[in-house]
C-alpha cells in the first residue's frame, strides 16, 4: 500500500475552492462565515465541552490527565501535565463518503 503525498490547502486556496464550490459566493463572506464558525465553535466547546457540526459529525473536549513519560535522550523520567485536546467524531454519512475511495 502506497501513501502518496498531498499537498495541503493554504488559507487562500481553501477559502477559494469553498467559494467556488458554492455557486461563486466571494471569498470575503466564505472568510468571514468561516472564521464566526471557528468562534461559535471555540465558545460551545469552552461552554459545554462539545459540539454538534450538523451533517459533519462531534467536537468533543477531552481532558488527557497527567501521565510519565521516559526521555529519549537522557532516559530521565518527565512528568507530562494533563492538557485538553479536541476530537472530531465524523457522522455516519461522512464516513460513508470516504469509504467509496478505499
Amino acid at each position: 500500500m502506497s501513501h502518496k503525498k498531498i499537498k495541503a490547502l493554504n488559507t487562500t486556496d481553501f477559502f477559494t475552492a469553498i467559494s467556488k464550490n458554492s455557486n461563486y459566493v466571494s471569498e470575503d463572506i466564505v472568510r468571514d462565515v468561516f472564521y464566526g464558525m471557528v468562534r461559535v465553535i471555540g465558545q460551545e466547546l469552552r461552554d459545554k465541552g462539545a459540539v454538534e457540526l450538523p451533517d459533519l459529525g462531534h467536537l468533543v473536549l477531552h481532558k488527557m490527565k497527567e501521565r510519565m513519560s521516559r526521555d529519549v535522550n537522557t532516559k530521565l523520567l518527565i512528568k507530562i501535565p494533563e492538557k485538553n485536546i479536541i476530537k472530531f467524531r465524523p457522522c455516519f454519512d461522512l464516513k460513508k463518503y470516504f469509504h467509496l475511495f478505499d
